[in-house]
């Protein structure tokens, strides 16, 4: 198959599922490349049967899956680990800013009470040392990614929602656990 024709196919599917974005057509074109055309074609009439009938939910089951994304999961599901590390491994990463490192004390209300996220200074007078600002900033990224996930969980439990509570509490303990040993070390 030309690149041409993968080009145009990917185009038509894309328009097909109402995807705009580039990285999506990219990595629509990365399907038909690596699966092939027929597979693409086939995974895009699984999608628009799986919309017409009311379409998919995120695993967390919060909201609906996009057509891109329906379409994305089912050719995940349908082709070899080698494969899908091609497509989805190798796109470029989504340009994110930086999480903000809080100048205030964030306070997070959860079902236990109220957790306070420190922030730089705090972090440093806690640990009685003078750390390495690196030290410091890992640290305050690592308090405010805790506070964040403990607000997940509490909405997660206040909707009844029992879907992405372990996950993140998983997470959380994870995060909790590198915090400790990071004080631990500088202490």
């Amino acid at each position: 198959m030309s690149p041409k024709n993968a080009k145009v196919v990917a185009r038509e599917i894309a328009d097909a599922l109402g995807e705009k974005e580039f990285r999506t057509y990219k990595t629509i074109e990365g399907v038909i490349k690596h699966a092939g055309i027929d597979l693409a074609r086939a995974l895009l009439e699984q999608t628009l049967e799986i919309e017409k009938n009311g379409g998919m939910l995120t695993l967390e089951r919060d909201r609906r899956r996009s057509p891109g994304g329906v379409f994305f999961h089912l050719a995940k599901g349908q082709l070899p680990l080698e494969q899908r590390r091609e497509i989805f491994h190798n796109r470029p990463p989504r340009k994110q800013p930086e999480p903000p490192i809080p100048t205030e004390n964030a306070t997070i209300k959860t079902n236990e009470g109220t957790t306070t996220a420190l922030t730089t200074p705090e972090i440093a007078a806690e640990t009685k040392t003078t750390l390495p600002p690196e030290i410091v900033e890992k640290l305050a990224i690592l308090e405010r990614s805790a506070a964040i996930m403990r607000k997940k969980i509490a909405t997660l439990e206040a909707s009844g929602q029992p879907a992405g509570q372990t996950m993140t509490r998983r997470l959380l303990a994870s995060t909790e656990q590198q915090i400790a040993e990071i004080k631990k070390r500088y202490t």
